[in-house]
């Protein structure tokens, strides 16, 4: 993260700037130790916000946990970007923020599909509960499914419980759907959010049922080595010597 936030500004290939910002935000939230993790958000917080390219630092800058600073960037670029993506992304990263709310998204004049999906994304990312049962329950497109999947897990605020539910509903939505759409459910909502041994146990239980379909039981245990390596990883960080 300390490397990403010095240096990225100076990599000249778009395609590897993006990808290392998505490496960086993605070590920050999910594999930094707990402790140390506010400290690396606001590193790249403060690398991010205001650089240049724009739309690429600010793409990167809106799925981080937001600084106050960061905030108020976004909040301007609602008024000045003329890139309506990079706008309903700021607008859907300052509602998980807290600073606006669902209603501006859907006072947003923007009639387009991209305007009607991105409103969905903001209203999962300020009620979990219903996005979870949108996402698992109704018979949205495969557009939609992803974009509520994307408000669902864009922060970590709301989630609590989920963790179970996945592990009781997944055989029944694998059941339901076909193979593709349940596959790319069932690994967009696996509960990343909770890395916990207590997570990793719930997923060895449903693991241990002789009657898993396959492609069931490779969804289960991919999702399940990810969680066991970022809760590994954290723990290694968590050890590793003080910060300077």
């Amino acid at each position: 993260v300390k490397l990403v936030a010095a240096h990225v500004a100076a990599e000249d290939q778009p395609t590897v700037k993006e990808r290392l910002l998505s490496q960086a935000v993605t070590a920050a939230t999910l594999y930094v130790a707990p402790e140390f993790r506010g400290e690396a958000t606001a590193m790249l917080n403060d690398a991010l916000r205001g650089t240049e390219p724009a739309v690429i630092f600010d793409r990167a800058l809106a799925r981080l946990p937001l600084d106050d600073a960061s905030a108020a960037h976004l909040a301007q670029l609602l008024e000045t970007s003329t890139n309506k993506e990079l706008r309903w992304l700021a607008l859907t990263a300052l509602i998980a923020h807290g600073t606006r709310g669902v209603d501006d998204a859907d006072a947003v004049d923007d009639p387009s599909s991209e305007g009607a999906v991105s409103k969905l994304r903001a209203r999962a990312v300020a009620d979990k509960r219903w996005a979870w049962e949108e996402i698992t329950r109704s018979d949205r497109s495969n557009l939609e499914i992803r974009y509520l999947m994307d408000g669902l897990t864009f922060n970590a605020e709301g989630l609590e419980g989920l963790s179970d539910e996945y592990f009781r509903i997944a055989p029944e939505l694998w059941d339901r759907l076909t193979n593709e759409m349940a596959q790319r459910t069932l690994e967009g909502i696996y509960p990343m959010w909770d890395i916990s041994e207590e997570a990793i146990a719930k997923a060895d239980a449903l693991l241990a049922r002789e009657d898993l379909t396959a492609g069931l039981r490779r969804v289960l245990s991919e999702g399940r080595d990810r969680a066991a390596r970022a809760l590994r990883v954290r723990a290694v960080d968590a050890a590793a010597v003080p910060r300077g």
